[in-house]
């Protein structure tokens, strides 16, 4: 498959294989941040490091303002 794909684009077999290696490097590590906010979220639910008191009601004006264009 990879062969093909090299072929067929004119590029070689590992330059294709080091841009697909990199990429999912990339979205791997995306994902991993993204599930490590998730917990920290999780783990701070209802604490001091919650939402802000003063500025929960501007973010839910932005969030109405935003639904209803």
């Amino acid at each position: 498959m990879l062969h093909d794909k090299a072929e067929r684009s004119g590029q070689p077999a590992t330059a294709l294989a080091r841009e697909a290696l990199q990429s999912w490097l990339t979205q791997r590590r995306r994902q991993r941040i993204h599930e490590e906010i998730a917990a920290w979220a999780v783990e701070q639910a209802g604490t001091s490091l919650d939402l802000d008191r003063d500025l929960e009601p501007a973010g839910l004006d932005a969030l109405e303002a935003e639904s209803s264009r």
